[in-house]
Order: C-alpha cells, then sequence, then structure tokens
C-alpha cells in the first residue's frame, strides 16, 4: 500500500481524507494519470490532474486579483509620494524666493536709512 511519506502506515478507509494535505486517501495502489492517448505521463498527478486543477484554479485567480489590488495601492502610495516631493520642492523654491525678496527689501532700507543720514550729517 502506497501512502503519503509524511504519515504513519495506516490502512484508510474510503472517504478519508489525509491529515495534512486534505487529499483523499490512497487505495491499495498508486494512481496513476493517463493521457487521451493512452500513455503513461512523466509525472504522477496524487490526486489527479482534475481534481489538482479545480483546487488550483480558484486560489490561483484569487492571488492573482489580490495582486491587482496590491499594484494598485502600490502605485497610489507612489503617486502621493511623488505628488508630495514635487509639493516639497515648490514650496522650497518659494521660500528662498521670498527670502531674497525680504533681504533685498530690507537692504534698500538700510541703504535709505544710511544714505538720509549722511545727508543729514553734512553741513
Amino acid at each position: 500500500m502506497w501512502v503519503h511519506e509524511l504519515h504513519q502506515r495506516v490502512e484508510p478507509e474510503a472517504g478519508d481524507f489525509c491529515r495534512c494535505c486534505r487529499w483523499p486517501a490512497w487505495t491499495r495502489e498508486r494512481p496513476r494519470s493517463r493521457r487521451r492517448d493512452g500513455s503513461t505521463p512523466i509525472y504522477d498527478f496524487i490526486p489527479d490532474a482534475q481534481t489538482l486543477l479545480d483546487e488550483l484554479l480558484p486560489q490561483t485567480v484569487k492571488t492573482a486579483i489580490f495582486q491587482a489590488f496590491l499594484d494598485a495601492t502600490t502605485s497610489e502610495h507612489v503617486a502621493r509620494m511623488i505628488s508630495m516631493k514635487s509639493a516639497t520642492d515648490n514650496a522650497d523654491k518659494m521660500v528662498k524666493t521670498l527670502t531674497m525678496q525680504y533681504n533685498r527689501a530690507r537692504q534698500s532700507q538700510i541703504t535709505t536709512e544710511l544714505s538720509r543720514s549722511w545727508a543729514e550729517s553734512k553741513p
């Protein structure tokens, strides 16, 4: 009798399922897949290929949809990061421009005051 390697060698009953992988319990001989032309394929599937497909296909579709949601969320976060970087860069430029305007106005005021003081001090 062939049994899953991870399990004790016990006689399964019809309808029993493997405890770790939940596959149907095997009968006395190992089941083999057959191609349509009757030849034996290179790989043996336990359980058969149709059961594997029935189990794996919905999981694959769910995973693909979940991956699409993750990609959308990631692209949204990237767009927000780029937008915030652009806003920060623009704010830095604005601060530099306003600082230059303030300094020029201050310098002009100081120059005007010095000119008046100098003109008033002349006899």
